[in-house]
């Protein structure tokens, strides 16, 4: 193996001390790369996170041990201090005999480490170059664009009333919470999740307005703007505050979509996992025009990637980079456990969404145009069927004129699917979108008592008094440009913010706690949003919009829900059984004010 240590040209901004520590850890890096030293690799980096510790190994055993590189370089390109941080950013070269070559930017963020004494690394940022010319430049990309719904209200949405007007949902409530915090368990469990968490960012108006403002006519012309738009303003981050190292920890957190990344986002840059990266990049491809059969995500163990199809070529998208496949092409993780789409599922258990014929056709195209992986995958079980012949054809981006009309056809299209085929993804997909407009909201207030963020905080605000103060700080604006989203508890508390329903269920989920005996709901009329709760035979009533009890609700009663029921005059006609709740019953004594 030919090998090039190259230190010329280093551009520093930082004092002489610092310089000596960039330059050990970068010998080590050094040393590590050119004697193919996975040990002094590992040492090098310090990180209490399994899955971090884990994609070094893979990434350093199929680089440099599985496959033997002919030449490399290990360059230093910058030095500097960033908030107490030590900021090494370097190019590797890795050349091989049989294969395209590895060319990759890192960053690495070094710090002392008191329990081991040493100078280590403690996060490794990979720099993502261009595809193709650069066509829009990412500075000039904004998320926080001020949108506003097409509808006053969220009850006056009448094309998205209509066709959920008379719907049963066949799942549980229970079972549909899942479809919003969308963790790696229930994803694990319900694979339609996968393709609701594409179906949801692509009924976002945020996305729907990026799409737009980037739409090509050209595929690769798209492909290109998008990518480079998004590469240095979407951030794929391994570790978050919200899980620890244990496994628990990490099945459990939920699964951010693209308005809640934007939400939590800081300097308009976002950070999510490889999953809400490729969801994000998959729905604006949709949304530009490719074709359903052109995008396919892979699931690889903990990775995301994609791959895609433009102008009879393949390309890969991963975290760090794009790339055509070819025979040449190598990449560090091989084995697919999932295959999924914006509405069919193929699983490594061989669970799918499509029957058998259809099932081996798309194993067999995969096969052949993604030789680079591995897929172990065979026919077992259909579920959420889906006709042979159905069709799916999205709104024309490039030719739509008014951002929010546009949206509302894109929604009025999966809620149709939705109606059309009501066990399919699409259904899912409502719930995981967070739109009021389902005939299970139950499902909104089970996630948020589920919620260990929601138990934490009910544990820390413990007395009413606490609670009023805490949440009168709170924000007036949802993290959602549509009405018809409501946020669940847990993300209230996250995002300090929230519109008046969405408070409502916060509300509701303080008072199932800590007052279980009572009765407690959601109502939401024409006129107001309020918490109810029921006392002594009485009924109590906080209205949101000031925070105190009111003694009557104002306007016509739209919705009444808790975790257990719903009462929804504007989606259906009640029937009343031996399980219809009192409380819902003394709803009939309210008379509209």
């Amino acid at each position: 193996m030919v090998i090039s240590n190259t230190e010329q040209n280093i551009a520093c901004e930082c004092s002489e001390s610092f310089v000596e520590v960039a330059d050990l850890i970068a010998d080590k890096l050094r040393a590590s790369i050119m004697n193919r030293d996975m040990d002094l690799w590992l040492r090098t980096i310090y990180s209490e996170d399994d899955i971090a510790n884990e994609a070094q190994i893979i990434w350093f055993k199929c680089y440099l041990l599985d496959k033997m590189p002919c030449f490399a370089e290990f360059e230093i390109i910058n030095v500097s201090v960033h908030d107490s941080s030590l900021i090494l950013k370097c190019k590797i070269n890795l050349e091989y005999e049989k294969f395209n070559k590895v060319e990759e930017i890192h960053v690495y963020t070094i710090r002392y480490i008191e329990v081991q004494n040493d100078y280590k690394v403690v996060w490794l940022n990979k720099i993502r170059k261009p595809f193709m010319d650069e066509q829009f430049e990412a500075q000039s990309l904004t998320f926080q664009a001020d949108l506003i719904d097409i509808n006053p209200e969220w009850w006056s949405n009448e094309a998205l009333i209509k066709l959920s007007y008379g719907i049963c949902d066949p799942d549980s409530p229970m079972n549909y919470a899942r479809a919003v915090t969308r963790n790696i368990r229930f994803r694990e469990t319900i694979s339609a999740l996968e393709c609701a968490s594409i179906l949801s960012n692509m009924m976002s108006l945020r996305l729907t307005s990026l799409a737009k403002k980037l739409y090509r006519f050209n595929r690769l012309h798209f492909l290109s703007a998008v990518y480079n738009a998004s590469k240095d303003k979407v951030l794929v981050k391994l570790v978050r505050d919200d899980r620890d190292n244990t496994w628990s920890s990490k099945f459990t957190a939920p699964w951010y979509g693209f308005d809640e990344l934007v939400s939590l986002s800081e300097d308009d840059i976002i950070s999510g996992n490889c999953s809400s990266y490729m969801s994000f990049l998959y729905a604006m491809l949709r949304l530009g025009g490719f074709d359903k059969q052109d995008v396919v995500q892979l699931r690889l163990g903990n990775q995301d990637v994609l791959t895609l199809t433009a102008e009879g070529k393949n390309y890969l998208i991963t975290s760090e980079k794009i790339e055509e496949i070819t025979e040449k092409t190598i990449y560090y993780n091989k084995d697919v456990t999932k295959v999924f789409s914006d509405y069919w599922f193929l699983t490594s258990q061989g669970i799918t969404n499509l029957d058998e014929i259809d099932s081996k056709r798309y194993m067999n195209y995969l096969k052949c145009s993604l030789p680079i992986f591995n897929f172990n995958m065979s026919f077992k079980a259909r579920v959420m069927s889906i006709p042979e012949d159905f069709e799916y054809r999205l709104p024309d981006v490039g030719g739509a004129d008014d951002i929010s009309l546009l949206n509302l056809e894109i929604r009025k299209h999966i809620f149709s699917k939705s109606r059309e085929y009501i066990d399919s993804p699409y259904t899912w997909a409502k719930y995981a979108f967070q739109t009021i407009l389902v005939s299970k909201p139950q499902a909104y207030a089970i996630w948020s008592l589920q919620s260990p963020l929601i138990a934490s905080y009910i544990t820390e605000h413990d007395t009413f008094l606490k609670f009023i103060k805490d949440i009168k700080q709170y924000g007036q604006k949802s993290i959602f440009c549509e009405k018809d989203r409501i946020m669940t508890a847990d993300q209230v508390v996250r995002h300090k913010t929230c519109d008046n329903k969405a408070k409502a269920l916060l509300f509701f989920s303080w008072l199932k706690t800590k007052r279980e005996k009572n009765s407690s709901f959601v109502l939401l009329t024409t006129k107001g949003d309020y918490c109810v709760e029921e006392m002594n035979n009485e009924n109590k009533f906080w209205d949101m919009e000031s925070l105190n009890e009111t003694k009557e609700i104002k306007g016509k009663i739209l919705l009444a829900f808790n975790e257990s029921y719903s009462y929804y005059p504007l989606l259906r006609k009640e029937v009343y059984t031996e399980i219809t709740p009192a409380w819902l019953l003394k709803l009939e004594n309210i008379k509209e004010l």
